[in-house]
């Protein structure tokens, strides 16, 4: 049964796309995580939650330590769900990531109201393998090229505008998943 909370969901790479993960090997501890926060992360986090947007996190991290860095972030009231490639018998570009997250957000609705951001084309094609809007972020681990050639919906330079992406695929989706009209087919760069 779908959690009626959510109007959509997203489902989001802590790796490189909220946190700066190269960073957080260095940190001294959980009081300062906040050096590892991407700029702008909470108030997009908060974006989305006024929306009424699921967000599940999706990482290479161990779990309870994506967990533990999400609580001292303070961004765990915004992620509902973490998936760790721990707990997965394949990772991206798998499209069960994908899945066990939507599974965790008990998201039973149509999948054009879920979009994926990531920073690399491996998180790309998982988006659309699993039938997933897909948003690439520029900023984290690959480049323009890379990710483009992944064939996101949308090519974003930074989380705003990502975000922005996001919310309008997914609500694109509203006009788009009645018979008779494409439900893909359009991208962009932002």
């Amino acid at each position: 049964m779908t959690d009626h909370r959510w109007s959509r969901a997203v489902l989001l790479d802590l790796d490189g796309v909220l946190l700066d993960t190269t960073l957080t090997r260095d940190l001294l501890g959980p009081h300062e995580i906040g050096r590892a926060v991407r700029p702008g992360v909470p108030a997009q986090l908060r974006r989305l939650a006024g929306y009424r947007v699921g967000c599940a996190a999706l990482t290479t991290l161990p779990a309870g330590w994506a967990e533990e860095l999400l609580r001292a972030a303070g961004l765990a009231p915004y992620v509902q769900a973490v998936v760790t490639r721990s707990g997965m018998a394949r990772w991206l570009p798998s499209p069960l990531p994908a899945h066990r997250a939507l599974n965790l957000l008990r998201w039973e609705e149509c999948r054009s109201r879920v979009a994926v951001i990531g920073d690399s084309p491996d998180a790309v094609t998982m988006g659309r393998k699993a039938q997933l809007r897909t948003v690439a972020v520029v900023y984290g681990r690959s480049s323009a090229p890379d990710l483009a050639d992944a064939w996101p919906d949308v090519l974003a330079a930074s989380l705003t505008d990502a975000v922005t992406a996001a919310l309008d695929l997914t609500d694109r989706s509203l006009l788009t998943d009645r018979p008779g009209r494409p439900g893909r087919g359009y991208a962009s760069v932002s």
